[in-house]
């Protein structure tokens, strides 16, 4: 009658039960429904009679053991443990984000602006990574292929000023005409040959200084030309500025 009402509940406490208990005399276990509390209940010899075998009396041991309080406790330890896997987990991803912000997203923004710096002609940045990673291979990459093409533009403007040199200084004339016959270039020679400056040259073609006769011809080899199939010596007549016809040949 101590017992609390949620124990008395249970079947196991019924008065059917512990008699059923009593007269097989074989103990019974039970957990309430809430899974909370074991009940045992177990039958005991209280006294007998005197000549008789059997016992006289048949009392009632119940063990109730509570769990209640280790479920909170348990549960309490879950908890803590599931918070402090999430708070590890936290401080994991923060690392791995400043990681990549520092070793990986700062390093290619460093290429991007090597890209663009070679983009605008200039040739002497480099990126300076260093490390042994994909970024730090891609970035020697960078900076070796922006060093090969800044050997290059100084072999290739060398060469074009030996070249320019030779063709200014040469008593030959000489020109450079675009697919649509418009001028390029043409040496000093050319012009005091032929006495056109540079502003007449920038509204004319070539076929505007050939003489009548030998437009057709011209035409004929300049097609030619373009296709990859030149003769190899040209003969036409060409009109200077002041009319004058100039035989030319050459290649």
């Amino acid at each position: 009658q101590v017992l609390p009402a949620s124990y008395r509940d249970a079947k196991l406490l019924q008065e059917d039960s512990l008699a059923i208990i009593a007269e097989r005399e074989e103990g019974r276990v039970e957990a309430t429904v809430d899974g909370c509390t074991i009940i045992a209940a177990y039958p005991i010899i209280l006294g007998t009679q005197t000549g008789e075998l059997r016992p006289s009396r048949v009392g009632h041991l119940v063990l109730i053991s509570d769990y209640s309080s280790r479920q909170a406790a348990a549960f309490q330890a879950v908890t803590q443990e599931a918070l402090s896997f999430f708070a590890l987990t936290s401080l994991v991803a923060v690392g791995l984000g400043l990681f990549f912000h520092v070793a990986i997203a700062r390093r290619l923004r460093r290429l991007a602006l090597v890209a663009h710096e070679v983009g605008s002609k200039n040739m002497s940045i480099r990126s300076g990574l260093g490390g042994h990673d994909e970024v730090a291979f891609l970035a020697r990459s960078v900076d070796q292929m922006v060093a090969d093409k800044a050997a290059a533009d100084i072999q290739l403007r060398e060469s074009e000023e030996k070249y320019r040199g030779l063709v200014e200084s040469t008593h030959d004339l000489v020109q450079s005409v675009a697919p649509d016959g418009r001028f390029i270039f043409v040496n000093p020679e050319w012009k005091n040959t032929l006495g056109y400056d540079e502003v007449d040259l920038q509204g004319m073609t070539v076929f505007d200084v050939v003489h009548p006769d030998s437009v057709e011809h011209c035409q004929s080899l300049f097609q030619q030309v373009i296709s990859g199939h030149a003769e190899p010596k040209l003969e036409a007549t060409f009109i200077a500025k002041d009319g004058r016809p100039v035989v030319v040949e050459g290649n």
